[in-house]
């Protein structure tokens, strides 16, 4: 039997800076990767695919900020006051919200989105006068949201129309402007960095609008945050 050796092991100096190298290389991978996501991120298509329906259901599901927040229900003395008529379409509706507070002051109350938020369930089973139509806002027929003969008395959104990518906005508009005898819309004018697909001035906003009816305005303009500025549109009559 041959005696066991001790050997220590001595690496060459080109050998030592090896295993470096690896790790190094895998950091500088990962940092590129981040980097190139972030830059993804600012691209329309990219996050148009990236935030699809199940991605917004996440949202609505595991997210308080979602499941509990509506930008419009702030607004509904504002709305009630634009005109006198019994029905109202919620474009981009999330948790319900404002469907459940418009259905004790409208008739006929149609929200529409194209995720189904949890929250959604108790508001259908309590009001009766309330419709729900699941589907991509830009592909959406007359037929399928049961828009009235003569039209909603109001199409209302907000924090929704600049989740749509900039390219499918003028036909939507001009879609949203049929479907109601009054729009009103709020509108955040800034990037949030993961889901805003058309960030848009006020102004840029309201041309938008206007290719439909000149008679469109900003009703109100502010920030919610320094440097992060909203705004409301609308048609209704001074």
């Amino acid at each position: 039997m041959r005696p066991v050796v001790n050997r220590r092991i001595n690496f060459t100096s080109h050998e030592r800076p090896l295993e470096w190298r690896q790790y190094f290389t895998a950091f500088l991978g990962g940092v590129m990767l981040q980097k190139l996501t972030r830059r993804l991120r600012k691209h329309a298509a990219f996050r148009s695919w990236l935030c699809g329906p199940s991605y917004y259901l996440h949202l609505h599901t595991h997210h308080d900020a979602y499941a509990r927040n509506n930008w419009l229900v702030s607004e509904l003395p504002r709305l009630r006051s634009l005109t006198p008529s019994q029905s109202i379409l919620e474009i981009g509706c999330g948790n319900g919200r404002f469907l459940e507070e418009a259905a004790g002051k409208w008739e006929f109350v149609v929200g529409a989105d194209w995720a189904r938020a949890p929250a959604l369930e108790d508001v259908l089973a309590t009001h009766s006068n309330v419709r729900f139509c699941q589907g991509n806002a830009c592909k959406l027929s007359t037929e399928e949201l049961n828009v009235p003969a003569d039209g909603f008395g109001l199409v209302v959104s907000a924090d929704f129309l600049e989740h749509i990518g900039e390219r499918d906005l003028p036909a939507l508009l001009s879609k949203l402007h049929s479907w109601g005898k009054v729009n009103f819309h709020k509108i955040a004018c800034y990037d949030d960095n993961h889901s805003h697909l058309s960030v848009l001035s006020s102004r840029d906003w309201l041309d938008l609008f206007r290719a439909n009816d000149p008679n469109y305005r900003i009703l109100a303009e502010s920030e919610r945050e320094p440097g992060k500025v909203v705004i409301v549109v609308t048609n209704a009559s001074e």
